[in-house]
């Protein structure tokens, strides 16, 4: 695999259990940053459809490779339609990306910078009861992260956590919140 292509670790398969916990058979699915792809090609076992789409080009061959249709883009940039579940594994580090390789990690000086761009962005691809599922770090602004989501109409359940030596991976699952969709 090509160095820039990030690695399935322990964020990608705590998200993955999540996942197939999540996503029901008819789902409409869009992982974005798909990285090899682990999860897409997963998730096409059960989904009726299954976009992913991927900001490094040798990250969209790689998922190409393994039979998952992918998109070259940022974040979501051109997609269109709704989807009932929305997965994202963002960078999440509390650093600025310097290079194609640090986009796989680095989230913005508070660690949730590119997560807020993708819910901004993302919220009109959202069914109405659809959900999203999130990776975050306890390195970055979990807080912030919640605050933002709650201001754009989310509600925010921890679904799941690991603990890791050096911080906590949590998965988010967002979901309109009912009290406020009418506003």
């Amino acid at each position: 695999m090509h160095p820039t292509v990030y690695t399935p670790s322990e964020d990608t398969y705590l998200l993955l259990r999540n996942v197939l916990r999540e996503v029901e058979k008819g789902d409409k699915v869009l992982e974005v940053g798909a990285g090899s792809g682990v999860i897409s090609e997963e998730l096409s076992k059960i989904a009726d459809l299954v976009v992913a789409t991927e900001i490094n080009p040798y990250a969209a061959r790689v998922c190409s490779e393994r039979g998952v249709e992918v998109v070259l883009t940022d974040i979501a940039r051109g997609i269109m339609g709704k989807f009932d579940l929305i997965v994202f594994n963002p960078p999440y580090l509390p650093e600025e990306a310097t290079d194609l390789e640090s986009l796989t990690w680095c989230g913005g000086k508070g660690g949730v910078e590119i997560a807020m761009r993708f819910l901004k962005e993302v919220s009109n691809l959202l069914s109405s009861d659809g959900r999203i599922l999130i990776v975050l770090s306890s390195l970055g602004d979990v807080g912030g992260f919640k605050k933002f989501a709650e201001s754009l109409g989310f509600k925010i359940e921890i679904l799941d956590y690991e603990k890791l030596f050096f911080e906590t991976l949590y998965v988010l699952r967002l979901s309109r919140d009912e009290k406020r969709k009418n506003i």
